[in-house]
């Protein structure tokens, strides 16, 4: 899938990055991008955007600045690493990932079979039921082509832009935008046209990504089909001093290379003393996930 490269630029975290840039103006605090609606008729790619209350009153330079990012991934020549790093993450994912539950797989038909009608032709119908998700190799350029296609698309075209916000909030940055009601429910909104697209920004990729295996892992130990009682137990203590105290348990059931950690956070100050204290402690309990 093309937009899983596009994604990939559009939402990386580094310093460079379209998120990065708006943080520095105090403008957002998060930054996500990935597929949208996906039907039989159209997709959709979709930018999310969580706002400061500067960022909600400057929305549009947001929307500005994040066209400009993508008229910009237009105009620059990617490096390869930007297509061969979320390929190898993809296959890594499908490879070693979870086995998908069959009731889903069922339920995720069964919503497709309700729109399936809307076409006559059977080649329609056979990819649009088609459930094999399995990683496809492509060439370098064929990437190329196919992500210079969607920029195409998105740049040729004057996005929808929704900004959700209790309404004291949002009435301080609509400012001349029409008020109007949705017949249906009688939800009040406010709308008006975006202008013309901006000019494409200098875009910087993210740097090369040291921990993206070159070739598949192998796993250590075989998956194993019936665990026993030996198989399970304590973790051992690997350090211990008045800082922390570190548990360790090597996986020799599941087979699959990966990681679990747990931390378990004791201190007299946990948030129940002052709202800062809550603040320190949220910000501790964030530091493993953002590690």
């Amino acid at each position: 899938r093309h937009d899983l490269f596009l994604a990939h630029i559009l939402g990386h975290e580094g310093p460079a990055s379209l998120l990065a840039d708006l943080r520095r103006r105090g403008l957002a605090t998060q930054l996500g991008a990935g597929a949208g609606e996906d039907t039989d008729q159209f997709r959709t790619f979709d930018l999310s955007v969580e706002l400061t209350p500067a960022g909600l009153k400057e929305w549009r330079e947001v929307v500005r600045t994040a066209r400009a990012a993508v008229a910009g991934l237009k105009t620059t020549t990617w490096p390869s690493r930007a297509f061969d790093e979320p390929a190898r993450m993809a296959r890594l994912g499908f490879t070693w990932g979870e086995t998908p539950d069959v009731g889903a797989a069922a339920t995720g038909l069964a919503a497709k079979l309700q729109v399936a009608g809307w076409s006559d032709r059977t080649e329609d119908l056979r990819e649009f039921l088609f459930l094999d998700r399995a990683p496809r190799d492509a060439t370098l350029d064929a990437r190329r082509k196919g992500v210079d296609e969607m920029l195409s698309a998105l740049s040729s075209s004057t996005p929808l832009a929704t900004i959700t916000a209790p309404d004291d909030e949002l009435k301080l940055a609509v400012g001349s935008a029409e008020k109007r009601t949705e017949p249906i429910y009688g939800t009040r909104y406010y709308a008006e046209r975006l202008p013309e697209a901006p000019r494409g920004a200098a875009v910087d990729f993210p740097a090369a990504n040291p921990y993206v295996p070159i070739s598949d892992p192998a796993p250590r130990n075989a998956r194993k089909a019936r665990p026993r009682a030996s198989d399970f137990g304590p973790p051992a203590i690997i350090d211990d001093d008045p800082f922390l105290r570190l548990w360790h348990r090597e996986d020799r059931i599941f087979g699959v290379p990966r990681a679990a950690a747990l931390v378990l956070l004791r201190t007299a100050k946990t948030g129940s003393e002052s709202a800062l204290d809550a603040v320190h402690a949220r910000l501790w309990r964030g530091l493993p996930g953002g590690a």
